[in-house]
């Protein structure tokens, strides 16, 4: 009896060892489909609001971003605090070098060629979006498993293959928005679309600006609205942003209705919406940021610099987030900074960043932490960070290099 025992036991640890191999072998070769989106609910948290410069995204769990080298997409985990390569092949051989680089092959799910567009990366669902160029096609909107392990041209954007074409973008409720800067009757021109996040679906033109240096910018959705500012200078030239006249016309879209109205009369530059309370935040032109009640358009000032010229607004559910973007739009003395005010203005933090950060990129993103990149290379906090000390100040010795797993 005994024996029997061990004989069965001995054949289901056989058969079992074999079923694994076969799993793992068969684990970076697999081509499950994409997620359907058309299940996705319209309550999922749409992320595109999160992070403005395209260059990172989130999903519950973590980042996605590019390594230094561009051609390799990472993965941030928020339990670890580390990165990984976006690859989970058994049998890849990336690995990771001594000055951040990767080395591994085409074969390697994390791998993205010149094809793919570095300034956009999008999540949706459970999806990563980019821009891929397809020769003498377009810029095609490209869905990629959650792994990376699988891939797909979903619809095309624009017939016009340079990238510097498309402007602005965000995913939302289901469809794509998109801006897309082109020269018609020696006339330039910035025109928003709409398209379904559906297979080969085709782009809708649902507002255009023409003019001197026209910029359809600031694409955020905002429940059944999509916001957006229209953008005109009178020079060519920029060399000078701050002695330029410009020209900020926000706007909003009713998705329902598919109507366009005017939100506001005034030379607005950048703006955040608070959905729960229904708050307009937005910075005027060479002024101050002011609050706006959208149920009654009342408007009060509640922040006043004599730097804020120009601005970048966020926010993330608690706090509003001021970027003064000074050294990042042009040469000068005057000096760049980034506050945390809360919804009457005062001041909760003031944010330092690396002395190498003059023209980088600051990403209040979501609830759990602030983002700064600088020369190839990205930064970190815990949002913990702005309730937990007493100081003032976040200090630059507090920012973490995200480093490798």
């Amino acid at each position: 009896m005994e024996r029997k025992i061990y004989k069965k036991s001995k054949s289901i640890k056989i058969v079992t060892m074999i079923m694994l191999v076969m799993i793992i072998s068969s684990c970076g070769n697999k081509k499950s489909s994409l997620e359907d989106l058309q299940k996705v609910t319209t309550n999922t948290e749409d992320k595109s609001n999160n992070f403005a410069s395209g260059l990172i995204a989130n999903t519950d769990t973590g980042y996605y971003t590019w390594n230094i080298d561009k051609k390799h997409m990472m993965y941030f985990d928020n339990e670890s605090e580390k990165q990984v390569i976006l690859c989970n092949r058994p049998d890849c051989e990336h690995k990771y070098d001594a000055d951040g680089s990767v080395t591994t092959d085409v074969k390697c799910n994390g791998y993205f060629s010149d094809e793919y567009s570095k300034n956009h990366i999008l999540t949706y669902g459970n999806s990563i979006f980019l821009i891929k160029k397809v020769n003498k096609k377009g810029l095609y909107l490209t869905q990629i498993a959650e792994d990376g392990h699988y891939r797909e041209e979903l619809l095309c954007l624009t017939e016009n293959t340079s990238e510097e074409s498309l402007n602005n973008i965000i995913l939302h409720r289901g469809y794509c928005y998109f801006a897309i800067e082109s020269m018609k009757d020696n006339i330039a021109v910035s025109e928003l679309y709409r398209v379904q996040l559906k297979k080969d679906a085709k782009p809708i033109k649902i507002d255009e600006i023409q003019g001197t240096s026209p910029i359809i910018m600031h694409i955020k959705g905002y429940e059944d609205e999509v916001y957006y500012v229209k953008f005109t200078c009178n020079s060519e030239s920029l060399n000078n942003p701050l002695d330029a006249k410009m020209s900020y016309e926000l706007k909003k879209y009713d998705i329902k209705a598919e109507t366009i109205s005017d939100v506001l009369d005034e030379n607005i530059d950048d703006y955040v919406v608070d959905t729960v309370n229904n708050v307009l935040y937005y910075h005027r032109c060479g002024e101050a940021v002011y609050k706006c009640d959208l149920n009654t358009l009342q408007t009060e000032q509640i922040y006043s610099d004599n730097n804020l010229i120009l601005c970048k607004l966020m926010y993330d559910g608690t706090n509003i987030y001021i970027d003064n973007l000074q050294t990042y739009i042009c040469d000068g003395d005057i000096d760049r900074k980034i506050y945390a005010i809360d919804s009457y203005g005062n001041i909760v933090k003031k944010i330092e960043c690396p002395v190498t950060f003059d023209k980088g990129i600051f990403e209040c993103g979501d609830s759990k932490y602030l983002f700064n990149y600088t020369y190839d290379y990205w930064n970190y906090i815990g949002k913990d960070s702005l309730n937990q000390n007493n100081n003032d100040v976040i200090t630059q010795e507090e920012w973490k290099q995200i480093e490798w797993e």
